[in-house]
């Protein structure tokens, strides 16, 4: 199995130019062009990508349950993004980034999904 890689990351620049990102939210611009990373010895002359993080977390969880699917199957569960149960705190604004399921849906109930396991 292969995990994040050099292609994983060329994949997700690549995804996130085309569907919904600028070249100024992923690359630093210096004077020699957009750069994905800083060169050794350059300056970013002060700039930071925080529009970055959320564009890679959004991959990430994306990519992450691609590599969980094949586990949530083989055990009789689903691989879901943004999970949302009560019980647990995850709200939608706090939501789980990735859980393993008994459905496929993204509003989880605990007591209710439980009681498959253990019997309550």
């Amino acid at each position: 199995m292969t995990l994040w890689n050099n292609d994983t990351e060329i994949q997700f620049f690549k995804e996130a130019l085309k569907n919904f990102a600028s070249p100024e939210q992923l690359f630093y611009h210096l004077q020699n062009g957009y750069f994905a990373y800083v060169p050794k010895g350059s300056e970013a002359e002060g700039q930071t990508l925080q529009s970055r993080n959320s564009l890679i977390g959004q991959f990430t969880e994306k990519w992450s349950k691609t590599i969980f699917e094949p586990i949530a199957k083989e055990l009789g569960l689903f691989a879901v993004n943004s999970v949302v149960c009560d019980e647990l705190g995850l709200s939608r604004q706090s939501s789980a980034d990735l859980a393993l399921c008994t459905t496929s849906t993204v509003i989880a109930n605990v007591r209710r999904k439980a009681s498959k396991y253990y019997g309550k």
